[in-house]
C-alpha cells in the first residue's frame, strides 16, 4: 500500500505529540471515508499499538486481506480467504475485528458471530479479540464496564461492548436461527476452520456442515454479510461450496 510521506509524517506527529482524543480521532473511521485511508489507519494502528504482530514487513497480499475485509464488513461482497497456512489470515482477522469495535464511530455492525467446527477455536478468537481491546484500554477507556477489564487466559464465549456491539463464539453445528442482540439479528459472520481432513472424509458430515452454514447465512439481517477463513482440501467439500456461491471474492 503506497502512502505519501507527508501522510506518514502527519500520522507520526499525531501519535507522538497528540492528546489521547487526537489519537482516537485519527484512528476513527466511518463508512463514507476514503477506503484507502481507512485501510492505512488500520495497518498503522497495528504498527503503533501492536508492533509484535509486525516482526517482518507485511506482504503485498496483506493489503488485499485488509481491502476485502472492509468490503465484507460493509456488505459490498462476501469474502473467502484461502491464504496458505502461516500467511496470518487469522491474526489479521482478530486485529480487524478489534479495530472496528474500537474505531468504527457508526458501529455499523451490531452483532458479530465467529463460527468454527470446534467451539474451542471460535472461543479462542473471541478471547483474543477481547484481550486486544483490553490491552489498549489506557487509550480507549473501558469498553466492558459490566465485565472485568483485565486480560485473561480462560476462553470466553461472548462479550458486549459499552456501545452495544455483541461478539459471540459458536459452532457450525449449533442451531443458528432465532439469535438476537437487543433488536438486531446477526449482521456479520466470520467462519473459521469449517472443515478438516477428518470431516471431509464423511459425506454426511460435510452435507450437515453445509446445511448449518447455510442456515447461519440465511439467518443474517437483511444487510448482513460474511467472511470465511479456510484451506482448500477437496472439490467436494465445504470450501468448494463457498467457492460456488455468487457475490464472493476469493484470495488464494
Amino acid at each position: 500500500m503506497y502512502v505519501p510521506q507527508e501522510a506518514l509524517d502527519k500520522a507520526e506527529e499525531i501519535l507522538k505529540n497528540g492528546k489521547e482524543e487526537d489519537i482516537i480521532a485519527f484512528f476513527a473511521f466511518a463508512k463514507e471515508d476514503n477506503r484507502e485511508i481507512v485501510a492505512f489507519k488500520f495497518q498503522y494502528w497495528i504498527y503503533k499499538l501492536f508492533p509484535r504482530y509486525l516482526q517482518s514487513e507485511p506482504a503485498p497480499f496483506h493489503d488485499l486481506f485488509v481491502r476485502h475485509m472492509f468490503a465484507s464488513y460493509y456488505g459490498e461482497h462476501n469474502y473467502l480467504n484461502l491464504g496458505f497456512r502461516g500467511c496470518a489470515k487469522s491474526t489479521y482477522t482478530k486485529l480487524f475485528i478489534a479495530f472496528v469495535l474500537l474505531n468504527d464511530i457508526e458501529h455499523h455492525r451490531k452483532y458479530i458471530k465467529v463460527l468454527a467446527r470446534n467451539l474451542g477455536n471460535s472461543k479462542q478468537m473471541v478471547t483474543d479479540i477481547f484481550n486486544l481491546i483490553v490491552e489498549v484500554k489506557d487509550l480507549y477507556g473501558n469498553l466492558f464496564p459490566k465485565q472485568k477489564d483485565t486480560k485473561g487466559e480462560d476462553t470466553m464465549t461472548v462479550f458486549t461492548t459499552v456501545d452495544g456491539v455483541k461478539l459471540l463464539a459458536g459452532t457450525i453445528g449449533m442451531t443458528q436461527r432465532g439469535h438476537l442482540q437487543d433488536a438486531y439479528r446477526p449482521d456479520f459472520l466470520v467462519f473459521d476452520d469449517v472443515e478438516d481432513r477428518e470431516s471431509i472424509a464423511s459425506i454426511a458430515q460435510t452435507e450437515a456442515t453445509i446445511w448449518r452454514i447455510d442456515e447461519a447465512i440465511q439467518g443474517l439481517s437483511n444487510t448482513g454479510s460474511y467472511m470465511c477463513l479456510g484451506n482448500y482440501i477437496s472439490e467436494e467439500g465445504v470450501i468448494q461450496w463457498f467457492l460456488n456461491k455468487p457475490n464472493i471474492v476469493v484470495d488464494k
